[in-house]
Protein backbone atom coordinates (compact mmCIF):
# COMPACT_ATOMS: atom_id res chain seq x y z
CA UNK A 1 0.00 0.00 0.00
CA UNK A 2 1.28 3.45 -0.96
CA UNK A 3 1.14 6.27 1.59
CA UNK A 4 2.52 9.76 1.92
CA UNK A 5 5.35 10.24 4.42
CA UNK A 6 7.35 13.17 5.74
CA UNK A 7 10.94 13.11 6.91
CA UNK A 8 11.18 16.14 9.17
CA UNK A 9 13.10 17.88 11.91
CA UNK A 10 11.40 17.58 15.30
CA UNK A 11 11.56 20.89 17.23
CA UNK A 12 12.54 21.04 20.89
CA UNK A 13 9.76 20.75 23.52
CA UNK A 14 9.89 24.52 24.13
CA UNK A 15 9.43 25.32 20.43
CA UNK A 16 6.70 22.69 20.11
CA UNK A 17 4.89 24.29 23.04
CA UNK A 18 5.08 27.79 21.56
CA UNK A 19 4.00 26.51 18.13
CA UNK A 20 0.92 24.92 19.66
CA UNK A 21 0.10 28.12 21.56
CA UNK A 22 0.31 30.27 18.44
CA UNK A 23 -1.65 27.73 16.40
CA UNK A 24 -4.40 27.85 19.03
CA UNK A 25 -4.17 31.66 19.13
CA UNK A 26 -4.75 31.83 15.37
CA UNK A 27 -7.73 29.49 15.64
CA UNK A 28 -9.29 31.84 18.19
CA UNK A 29 -9.12 34.68 15.64
CA UNK A 30 -9.91 32.95 12.33
CA UNK A 31 -11.43 29.73 11.04
CA UNK A 32 -8.62 27.24 10.42
CA UNK A 33 -8.14 23.83 8.80
CA UNK A 34 -6.17 22.37 11.69
CA UNK A 35 -4.53 23.18 15.03
CA UNK A 36 -1.18 21.76 16.16
CA UNK A 37 -1.61 19.47 19.15
CA UNK A 38 1.35 17.05 19.56
CA UNK A 39 -1.06 14.15 19.12
CA UNK A 40 -2.43 14.15 15.58
CA UNK A 41 -0.91 17.34 14.10
CA UNK A 42 2.76 17.48 15.08
CA UNK A 43 4.91 20.62 14.76
CA UNK A 44 7.77 19.91 12.34
CA UNK A 45 10.18 21.31 9.75
CA UNK A 46 9.87 19.22 6.59
CA UNK A 47 12.94 17.82 4.86
CA UNK A 48 11.18 15.65 2.28
CA UNK A 49 7.58 14.69 1.45
CA UNK A 50 7.64 11.31 -0.27
CA UNK A 51 5.27 8.56 -1.42
CA UNK A 52 6.40 5.10 -0.31
CA UNK A 53 5.23 1.51 -0.26
CA UNK A 54 4.75 0.40 3.32
CA UNK A 55 7.04 -2.53 2.55
CA UNK A 56 9.94 -0.13 1.93
CA UNK A 57 9.65 1.73 5.27
CA UNK A 58 12.30 -0.41 6.99
CA UNK A 59 14.80 0.32 4.22
CA UNK A 60 13.98 4.04 4.31
CA UNK A 61 14.30 4.06 8.09
CA UNK A 62 17.71 2.40 7.89
CA UNK A 63 18.84 5.03 5.37
CA UNK A 64 17.74 7.87 7.63
CA UNK A 65 19.49 6.28 10.61
CA UNK A 66 22.76 6.04 8.69
CA UNK A 67 22.50 9.73 7.80
CA UNK A 68 21.82 10.86 11.35
CA UNK A 69 24.63 8.72 12.77
CA UNK A 70 27.14 10.70 10.72
CA UNK A 71 25.45 14.11 10.79
CA UNK A 72 25.95 16.53 13.68
CA UNK A 73 23.29 18.59 15.39
CA UNK A 74 23.02 22.21 14.26
CA UNK A 75 21.18 25.42 15.09
CA UNK A 76 18.10 26.65 13.24
CA UNK A 77 17.66 30.43 13.22
CA UNK A 78 14.08 31.65 13.06
CA UNK A 79 13.20 34.49 10.68
CA UNK A 80 9.80 35.10 12.30
CA UNK A 81 6.21 34.63 11.19
CA UNK A 82 5.40 34.27 7.50
CA UNK A 83 2.14 34.42 5.51
CA UNK A 84 1.86 32.51 2.22
CA UNK A 85 -0.96 33.10 -0.26
CA UNK A 86 -2.93 34.86 2.47
CA UNK A 87 -3.84 31.56 4.14
CA UNK A 88 -0.76 29.53 5.13
CA UNK A 89 0.91 30.77 8.31
CA UNK A 90 4.30 29.52 9.37
CA UNK A 91 7.57 30.30 11.11
CA UNK A 92 10.37 30.59 8.56
CA UNK A 93 13.99 29.57 9.13
CA UNK A 94 17.33 30.55 7.66
CA UNK A 95 18.53 28.08 5.02
CA UNK A 96 22.15 27.71 6.11
CA UNK A 97 24.75 25.16 5.06
CA UNK A 98 24.06 22.36 7.61
CA UNK A 99 20.31 22.41 6.94
CA UNK A 100 20.73 22.44 3.16
CA UNK A 101 23.24 19.58 3.40
CA UNK A 102 20.83 17.52 5.50
CA UNK A 103 17.99 18.20 3.06
CA UNK A 104 20.00 17.18 -0.01
CA UNK A 105 21.46 14.13 1.74
CA UNK A 106 17.98 12.89 2.65
CA UNK A 107 16.81 13.49 -0.93
CA UNK A 108 19.70 11.49 -2.33
CA UNK A 109 19.17 8.56 0.02
CA UNK A 110 15.36 8.28 -0.05
CA UNK A 111 14.29 9.45 -3.53
CA UNK A 112 15.42 6.21 -5.23
CA UNK A 113 12.98 4.30 -2.98
CA UNK A 114 9.93 6.44 -3.70
CA UNK A 115 6.85 5.35 -5.65
CA UNK A 116 6.93 7.01 -9.06
CA UNK A 117 3.41 6.15 -10.22
CA UNK A 118 2.07 9.05 -8.17
CA UNK A 119 4.01 11.49 -10.38
CA UNK A 120 1.31 11.58 -13.10
CA UNK A 121 -1.33 12.99 -10.77
CA UNK A 122 1.19 15.39 -9.28
CA UNK A 123 2.21 16.68 -12.71
CA UNK A 124 -1.43 17.33 -13.57
CA UNK A 125 -1.87 19.17 -10.28
CA UNK A 126 1.18 21.33 -11.01
CA UNK A 127 0.66 21.64 -14.76
CA UNK A 128 0.99 25.43 -14.56
CA UNK A 129 4.00 25.29 -12.23
CA UNK A 130 7.44 26.67 -13.03
CA UNK A 131 10.03 24.52 -14.86
CA UNK A 132 11.97 24.21 -11.58
CA UNK A 133 8.96 22.74 -9.79
CA UNK A 134 8.24 20.40 -12.70
CA UNK A 135 11.83 19.17 -12.60
CA UNK A 136 11.63 18.56 -8.85
CA UNK A 137 8.44 16.53 -9.36
CA UNK A 138 10.19 14.43 -11.98
CA UNK A 139 13.31 13.82 -9.88
CA UNK A 140 11.87 13.63 -6.36
CA UNK A 141 8.06 13.64 -6.51
CA UNK A 142 8.08 16.81 -4.38
CA UNK A 143 8.05 20.28 -5.89
CA UNK A 144 9.68 22.05 -2.95
CA UNK A 145 13.05 20.30 -3.13
CA UNK A 146 16.57 21.61 -3.81
CA UNK A 147 16.62 25.31 -4.76
CA UNK A 148 12.93 25.63 -3.85
CA UNK A 149 13.40 24.21 -0.37
CA UNK A 150 12.08 26.73 2.16
CA UNK A 151 12.49 25.53 5.77
CA UNK A 152 9.47 26.42 7.86
CA UNK A 153 7.20 25.26 10.67
CA UNK A 154 3.58 25.49 9.53
CA UNK A 155 1.31 26.79 12.29
CA UNK A 156 -2.00 26.37 10.43
CA UNK A 157 -3.89 26.98 7.22
CA UNK A 158 -6.74 29.50 7.21
CA UNK A 159 -10.03 28.72 5.52
CA UNK A 160 -10.25 32.33 4.43
CA UNK A 161 -7.55 34.88 3.63
CA UNK A 162 -5.91 37.65 5.63
CA UNK A 163 -3.38 40.39 5.03
CA UNK A 164 0.17 40.73 6.36
CA UNK A 165 -1.09 42.96 9.17
CA UNK A 166 -2.71 39.90 10.76
CA UNK A 167 0.77 38.67 11.74
CA UNK A 168 1.32 41.84 13.75
CA UNK A 169 -1.28 40.64 16.29
CA UNK A 170 0.77 37.53 17.17
CA UNK A 171 2.66 37.24 20.47
CA UNK A 172 6.42 37.68 20.03
CA UNK A 173 8.26 34.34 20.21
CA UNK A 174 11.76 33.15 19.37
CA UNK A 175 11.44 29.87 17.50
CA UNK A 176 15.19 29.33 17.05
CA UNK A 177 16.51 26.05 18.41
CA UNK A 178 19.19 23.39 18.19
CA UNK A 179 18.07 20.61 15.84
CA UNK A 180 19.02 17.22 17.19
CA UNK A 181 16.08 14.93 16.30
CA UNK A 182 14.65 13.76 12.97
CA UNK A 183 11.29 12.06 12.64
CA UNK A 184 9.64 9.81 10.07
CA UNK A 185 5.93 10.63 9.96
CA UNK A 186 2.81 9.62 8.13
CA UNK A 187 1.66 12.56 6.03
CA UNK A 188 -1.87 13.87 6.41
CA UNK A 189 -4.10 16.50 4.86
CA UNK A 190 -2.63 19.99 4.38
CA UNK A 191 0.90 18.58 4.75
CA UNK A 192 0.37 17.75 8.41
CA UNK A 193 2.34 15.09 10.25
CA UNK A 194 -0.28 12.79 11.75
CA UNK A 195 1.68 9.85 13.15
CA UNK A 196 5.30 9.56 14.31
CA UNK A 197 6.76 6.24 13.14
CA UNK A 198 10.40 6.62 14.19
CA UNK A 199 12.89 9.09 15.68
CA UNK A 200 16.59 9.50 14.89
CA UNK A 201 19.14 11.48 16.88
CA UNK A 202 21.81 13.74 15.38
CA UNK A 203 25.21 13.86 17.04
CA UNK A 204 25.40 16.64 19.69
CA UNK A 205 27.17 19.89 18.95
CA UNK A 206 30.71 19.89 20.33
CA UNK A 207 31.30 22.97 22.48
Amino acid sequence: MVKGYNIAIIPTPAVNHDAELISEFISSKEEVCFVLDQATRFPHISLYHVALEEASIKKVSASIRRITESFGAFKLASKGYHLLEGKWIDVSYELDSPLLKLHTTVLGAVAPLRVRKSDVAMKEQWSDASPARQENLELYGWSEARDLFRPHLTLTRLRGRVGEDFLETFPAKDFSFEAHTIGLYELGEYGTCTKLLAEYTLEPINI
